[in-house]
């Protein structure tokens, strides 16, 4: 099994991004497992979005940069009047996370807020290849990254990631999944750290 990471850089346009998929097309039929970062600054612009709503602050046009910006990306990279239902679901659930856990400490909000730069950046790439014929699987790695609940800084459960990991991956496939994050047992999301991938 060949394993590539391709940082926010590697993925911050759309010109990148058919890059990237070039790279990926080449290894068709073999065992590969892509670790997409999200895109660009977007972690940076997340942090200053969750900061902004634990002052109290309207996040609305934060908000709305931040889906203008993704949503750029999916016009250059699809045909006219494409609509990616799996983006929209997920911007709706960081809406829905920033409020939700607004109370909750810190690093645990932290952690379900930043976390969708790599959601939404690995649903956007995992999309694009399948647009042009690159089959892949796109698995959410916090389903088989099993951490404990050290927001912010997520020590891995090994023996519990493996099993997950050898149940999960199949064979002769792309499969496309985050880094940076992970999951707890009682399914919170925890990130690993900056550069944790």
């Amino acid at each position: 099994m060949v394993v590539y990471k391709f940082g926010g850089a590697s993925v911050s346009s759309a010109e990148n991004i058919r890059n990237v998929s070039n790279i990926i097309q080449e290894f068709e039929g073999d065992d590969l497992v892509v670790v997409v970062s999200a895109m660009g600054k977007t972690t940076n612009a997340l942090e200053i979005l969750l900061d902004t709503v634990r002052k109290g602050e309207s996040a609305d046009k934060l908000i709305l940069k931040l889906k203008k910006d993704h949503q750029e990306i999916v016009r250059q990279l699809f045909s006219e009047g494409f609509e990616m239902q799996r983006l929209t679901h997920l911007l709706e659930a960081l809406e829905n996370n920033l409020s939700k856990y607004k109370n909750e400490p810190y690093d645990l909000h932290y952690d379900q807020v930043v976390s969708f730069g790599e959601l939404i950046s690995t649903t956007i790439f995992s999309e694009y290849l399948n647009h042009i014929g690159t089959v892949n699987q796109l698995i959410d790695a916090r389903k088989i990254i099993r951490t404990d609940s050290t927001f912010r800084e997520g020590v891995i459960d090994w023996k519990t990631t493996e099993e997950l990991v050898k149940q999960t991956l199949t064979s002769n496939n792309i499969t496309i999944t985050q880094g940076f994050i992970g999951g707890t047992a009682t399914k919170l999301t925890t990130t690993l750290g900056r550069e944790g991938s």
